[in-house]
């Protein structure tokens, strides 16, 4: 699994297992979050991931922890994170800023702790899709020291 056609492949196979008919529904979003992630290429990169969560995942380069990941799972398919892990690139204001926006989106309650996420489902709608696509370039200009 050490190219991003391969992750693709195995995530939305996963995803079929556990939400069967999500995986084609998902792909366009996938899609768009990839392409997002090749324009700014300048800051994420695809990572290989060897364990078996069939995920995909994009890093800032020299950081090991995702900046944003596609994983799969049981019940609604898959979900998204953005800024999954504390590291000092990815400090707490600004994921719990990452972790607010997602939980609107996603029309949960706020809470200011546990990984900033939101249910692929969402990203279904083109609407959610932009205002995700928009919160990551916002996250990654700030994490690049851009802003």
């Amino acid at each position: 699994m050490k190219d991003i056609v391969t992750a693709i492949d195995k995530f939305l196979a996963k995803v079929e297992v556990w939400a069967p008919g999500q995986s084609i529904r998902f792909a366009p979003a996938l899609d768009d979050l990839i392409k997002w992630s090749e324009e700014n290429a300048w800051g994420v990169q695809f990572t290989h991931h060897a364990g078996v969560h069939h995920l995909v995942k994009y890093c800032v380069p020299g950081v090991n922890t995702p900046f944003w990941s596609a994983v799969p799972r049981t019940g609604d398919g898959a979900r998204f994170t953005l800024l999954n892990e504390p590291h000092q690139r990815f400090p707490e204001a600004l994921r719990n800023e990452a972790r607010e926006e997602l939980c609107r989106i996603g029309g949960v309650k706020s809470s200011s702790e546990g990984v900033p996420e939101v249910a692929f489902t969402k990203l279904i709608w083109e609407p959610y899709r932009l205002r995700v696509l928009d919160l990551m370039t916002k996250m990654l200009n700030a994490v690049h020291g851009r802003v």
